[in-house]
């Protein structure tokens, strides 16, 4: 995380989205936008850093248990008609 996100600073979406390389629109309608207690001004919506770095080690641990794929083999199976 960005040295500038320190503890009493606030992430706007845009930064949020930024930091994890998608569109604004994915962050609003994340699993991060779900479980965060984000907090509204006004109509703008503002993240905890915390909830950030927790919602990017929650992903990183759920790839990892993810089976591995190997490089030649197909991602899906397909049964013949």
């Amino acid at each position: 995380m960005h040295a500038s996100c320190t503890k009493g600073h606030l992430l706007t979406v845009r930064a949020v989205a930024a930091l994890l390389g998608v569109f604004t629109a994915t962050v609003t309608g994340s699993a991060l936008a779900e479980r965060s207690p984000d907090v509204r001004v006004s109509n703008a919506i503002r993240v905890e850093p915390a909830e950030v770095q927790a919602f990017i080690a929650r992903s990183e641990r759920a790839l990892a248990s993810l089976p591995a794929v190997r490089e030649n083999e197909p991602r899906h199976t397909c049964v013949p008609a």
